[in-house]
């Protein structure tokens, strides 16, 4: 924003910053010609950003305004006509849009909040509250925005500290604020900072000199290895980051002042070490945050009382392999190198894992205490790496193994949740006796839905009428509980469902847990196809090559399960052999053929099959491809669904299968259209799940499903808990 002493000046300046503009645009470009295509990148960004800049007059409107412009050489009518018939303030406010330069004389002076406006250029006298507020428009805090840049051209500096003496008058006895500061100074702080921070990192024998002189490969390693040092503990870490952020905000103050370039390349490193750090914990999840300040606006305005409820904790995908089952002894020894990030890692997101965990079934908090004792433990250096890791290898299995306690029991997670907590800690009960809970809280949960109507916590009547039906059916709890337990427990029940079910229809039960994911490798590298990958080396960013480098994953599959794995093997080899105990075949996913109609005995055939893969120890689905392993193609079932697509198909399959299988499940498999001879076939990977899967078919039913040889079978229920403690 260019602030004019009046209108001409105004039009002056931005006539002769549109052609300076021009001139420099042709400079760039001229230079941009001269240089070789790979190293003009950042110009060409340059010029692409010039070229679309949108630039502005913004001015009062007076009656004889064309005349008096005239008179003085000036063109105002244009101008005039793009305020008349633009939205300029809304366009300026909009950081997206490519109007950035604006100027203007005493519009836009007060009451005009522009978050993103970064400079103001003053050439007009002002003094008081009009040169605070006009200052305070690049003084607002907006994303990636470290400071304003005013730049005086008359003198308005003198002025400066007269306006701000009221907001930092020194109180008696104490000694005056200084307000303002030469930009020298601040040059000799980010100089001092810098220095600190230097001196620090070599303490952990990180020498930031030498990671900015590093390229490619060397600067990969040298700061994977820093990482690692300023990692031993959490001190440390916090002291780097804290270093490194003071330096990084006095470095973006400078700016553009020449006196920074002197610096940026070690404060570049510096800021990579600290996003390298902050990225082994896991992102926050706030997508519950809108809906708890919705309700707490809502409940602001009405006559109620205010109440934060519970949120649902978040989910995060699985990848395609499970890499939980790795043995953790042959882990620990390929992590000598970088154990401690890998800590950080799995801490952060054991952390998320429990805390969802706790609020779906509240007994569980005793883990949560549990975890932050260990981090405390770890921090205050009780604890070495290795124990760390192993105590979080051990609290991991152990949530594990409480979440598997829905099949053992027999329970929904809500009705589990319902049975802990009726009978922990107390009262002591037979084997009879918790049958009957079970009974009561399979009864409490398939009759509460229907009281949970929208905005049922905030009416006192549905509230109440919840509230009632639990009394009612723990009612039929048995004699154990004496009338003060009951009523105890009726209390903590009724809490529970409250916090746990909200007034949008929603519930923490609706997403999955979040998963730990697979622990980073000494060498933290991705590798390349010639050179193989490790499985008990894979990384984050491995696993979302494999999702997109086809190629890549198969190679990884090779080294799970050797070069006859079925996802390693192509779908065209997949097809030219019989079903196995791995694969099977499916001509269509709706259509009848023999019939001719819709049918969902087909899709339930679909379903029946991807959970016997689930159960067992995974497996690939080929839709189109006949009994005798001809392709036949998806033009049966394309017409079915909408668009009528192969990617209209994958998301019907997606989306039925998340009905009969539920979330968790269907992150495990991975579906894509393969083109086999003169034909699509819809080819579904299943890795095996952790965890027993239960499918609900068409009818209503409730079927455990295996794979048997080659054909997936229905597992009689009084086998099922066999089977899961063997499988599992």
């Amino acid at each position: 924003m260019f602030v004019a002493i009046d209108k001409a000046t105004a039009v002056r300046m931005y006539d002769l910053v549109a052609e300076e503009w021009q001139t420099h645009l042709g400079e760039l470009r001229e230079r941009a010609w001269r240089l070789p295509e790979l190293e003009r990148v950042g110009l060409d960004e340059q010029i692409a950003f010039m070229e679309e800049t949108d630039m502005a007059v913004v001015v009062s409107q007076s009656q004889s305004e064309i005349a008096d412009m005239r008179e003085a050489g000036l063109d105002i009518a244009p101008h005039r006509k793009r305020m008349l018939e633009e939205n300029l303030d809304e366009r300026f406010k909009d950081p997206d849009d490519p109007f950035r330069l604006v100027f203007v004389c005493a519009m836009w002076m007060t009451g005009f909040d522009v978050p993103s406006c970064s400079t103001i250029y003053l050439d007009r006298p002002m003094r008081n509250h009009s040169l605070m507020q006009t200052i305070a428009r690049a003084n607002r805090v907006f994303p990636d925005k470290e400071n304003g840049l005013i730049v005086d051209y008359v003198g308005v500096f003198r002025h400066l500290e007269a306006a701000l003496a009221i907001y930092a008058a020194a109180r008696d006895g104490e000694q005056g604020v200084e307000i303002i500061r030469d930009k020298s100074a601040l040059v000799d702080e980010l100089e001092g900072e810098l220095g600190e921070l230097i001196e620090f990192a070599e303490r952990w024998d990180v020498e930031l000199d030498a990671l900015a002189r590093a390229e490619g490969f060397e600067f990969i390693a040298l700061r994977d290895a820093s990482v690692e040092a300023l990692l031993v503990d959490d001190v440390t870490r916090r002291g780097y980051l804290e270093r490194s952020d003071r330096v990084r905000r006095l470095f973006a103050a400078i700016l553009p002042d020449p006196a920074a370039t002197a610096h940026v390349r070690v404060v570049g490193v510096a800021r990579n070490l600290a996003e390298t750090i902050r990225s082994l914990d896991p992102a926050p999840d706030l997508s519950h945050i809108s809906g708890v300040v919705q309700d707490l606006l809502d409940r602001s305005v009405g006559a109620e009382e205010y109440v934060i409820r519970a949120a649902a904790d978040g989910a995060d995908s699985d990848p395609l392999i499970d890499l939980n089952a790795i043995d953790f002894e042959a882990l620990a020894a390929r992590l000598a190198g970088k154990k401690r990030s890998s800590a950080q890692r799995l801490t952060g997101q054991l952390r998320a894992r429990i805390e969802g965990a706790a609020r779906r079934n509240p007994t569980r908090v005793d883990l949560v205490d549990r975890l932050r004792q260990l981090i405390d433990e770890y921090n205050a250096g009780s604890l070495n790496v290795d124990e760390m890791l192993r105590r979080l290898q051990s609290l991991s299995r152990e949530l594990s193994e409480d979440e598997q306690r829905t099949v053992r029991e027999g329970l929904s997670e809500p009705e589990l949740a319902v049975f802990d907590l009726l009978t922990k800690p107390d009262p002591v009960l037979n084997e009879e006796q918790r049958d009957e809970v079970k009974a009561v809280a399979r009864k409490l949960m398939a009759h509460i839905q229907d009281r949970l109507v929208l905005d049922w916590r905030r009416k006192a009547e549905t509230r109440e009428a919840a509230r009632g039906l639990v009394k009612d059916i723990l009612d039929e709890l048995p004699g154990a509980y004496d009338p003060e337990v009951w009523e105890r427990k009726a209390e903590i029940v009724f809490n529970h469902i409250f916090a746990s079910f909200h007034d949008d229809g929603g519930s923490v039960y609706e997403a999955p847990a979040p998963r730990v994911a697979p622990v980073e490798s000494a060498t933290g590298g991705v590798g390349t196809l010639s050179e193989g990958i490790d499985v008990e080396t894979v990384t984050a960013t491995v696993v979302d090559r494999i999702r997109s480098d086809r190629a890549f994953a198969e190679l990884v599959a090779e080294q799970l399960r050797g070069d006859k794995a079925f996802f390693a093997v192509p779908s065209k080899e997949l097809i030219a052999k019989d079903e196995t105990y791995e694969v099977e075949f499916k001509s269509t996913a709706r259509w009848n053929l023999r019939e001719a109609r819709k049918d969902r005995r087909m899709e339930d055939a679909v379903v029946k099959t991807i959970a016997g893969f689930l159960n067992a120890d995974g497996g690939t689905l080929c839709i189109g491809v006949g009994d005798d392993r001809r392709p036949i193609g998806l033009t049966h079932d394309l017409p079915l669904v909408k668009p009528a697509s192969p990617d209209g198909l994958v998301n019907w399959l997606t989306t039925h299968l998340i009905n009969a299988l539920k979330h968790p499940a269907v992150m495990r498999t991975r579906t894509r259209i393969d083109q086999v001879a003169d034909e699509q076939i819809c080819r579904i990977d299943v890795a095996g799940s952790s965890v027993p899967v239960i499918a609900r078919m068409s009818d209503g039913r409730e079927v455990f499903w295996v794979r048997m040889n080659n054909s997936t079978r229905e597992l009689p229920e009084i086998e099922v808990e066999e089977y899961v403690q063997d499988h599992w």
